[in-house]
Order: C-alpha cells, then structure tokens, then sequence
C-alpha cells in the first residue's frame, strides 16, 4: 500500500524511527561530552602534606610491600624531574602491632610533601605517568604484573590531608 510519495507507509515509519532513535543518542553522546571530568581524588596541590591509609589482606603485605617497593623504583628511574620527586615523597609506614587472625593491616603512604599536579592513584601511576612504557607489550607486561599484586592485596584505600600547626 502507498500513500503520499513513492515510499510505502512502512517504510517511512522505518525511517521517522531510526531518524529520532539517531537524534536521541546524538543528543545523549553530546550531553555526556560536556559533563566535565570528576577530579582526580589522589592529585594534591603540594602545600600541606597527606596520609594514604591503606588497608592490605591478611597474608598479602609482602605482596603489596613487593608492588609498592616497584612503583617506587619506577618512579624513581623516570626520566621525569616530577616522577622522581614523587617516588621520593612515598614514604610508606606499617603497623607493628599484633593483629587478629585474618584481620587486614594498616599502611600509611606518607606524601610530605606530595608532588603538586602528580597522581597518586596506582592506575594512574603505572599506566597513565609515563615512568613505565605502558603501551609497549614488554612494559605493559612489567605494569600488567604490578597491578595483578595491588588488586590482590589492598583492601580499601582513603585520603586523609593533613595541616601542619
């Protein structure tokens, strides 16, 4: 059956509905491009210092202690000035004390002072700084290895800036 035109009425719905299924995800694809990027949580401004509290599995610290000892490393034989001086300010502390049977324990990664401007975000650290060659296969690979041993080990991370008095 035809109607106005040289298109059958089916075919024009076909049509009016891929149009304003089209228009909407245009719309939907530009609404979520405007939206600005949440902050880093992990980048400080420098002035102050700031605690990382790191909470890693019961049996995992000298997983997470063999993971954060290569970030530092890596950090620290970057070929970026900032790279260096934030491998330098990661002083990482543990508590000492005598824990229940599979309760995790307390790390504290003392940033003082924190880079300005420089992620403290493991991802954005091994993947995203530039100290290791993320996009090569053979670096990825080293990167790939550290992170297998975070996610393992951390339970929970927080931040808690400070204020010198």
């Amino acid at each position: 059956m035809r109607l106005f035109g040289f298109l059958p009425v089916v075919s024009r719905r076909v049509v009016v509905a891929l149009g304003v299924a089209g228009m909407l995800f245009t719309g939907a694809a530009t609404a979520q491009a405007q939206e600005p990027a949440a902050a880093d949580p992990f980048k400080f401004d420098g002035a102050n210092p700031v605690m990382l509290m790191l909470q890693v599995k019961s049996g995992q610290e000298a997983v997470f202690e063999e993971a954060f000892s290569a970030i530092r490393t890596g950090l620290s034989a970057a070929e970026k000035p900032a790279l260096q001086a934030q491998g330098k300010s990661m002083n990482l502390m543990r508590l000492t004390a005598d824990l229940p049977p599979g309760q995790a324990r307390p790390y504290v990664v003392l940033l003082d002072p924190p880079v300005a401007g420089q992620s403290y975000d493991f991802t954005q650290m091994l993947y995203y700084s530039g100290a290791w060659k993320a996009d090569d296969v053979e670096g990825r690979k080293v990167v790939d290895a550290i992170f297998e041993k975070l996610k393992a080990s951390v339970e929970q991370q927080a931040i808690w800036p400070l204020a010198k008095k």
